[in-house]
């Protein structure tokens, strides 16, 4: 038997659960949601592109 057959399972409705819980409680943190700032985001253009 593999280790993968010896594991249990986890309902999905649980898995569901605990990832919305774990994401409610974390979204203030995800770069994703809330953005980089900008004094620490290393691809912001120092200088802003001027058009002549």
């Amino acid at each position: 038997m593999s280790e993968e057959e010896e594991e249990e399972g986890v309902k999905v409705s649980k898995a569901s659960a605990d990832l919305m819980n774990y994401c409610s409680e974390h979204f203030r943190n995800d770069p994703l949601l809330v953005g980089i700032p900008t004094s620490e985001n290393p691809f912001k253009d120092k200088k802003p592109c001027i058009i002549l």
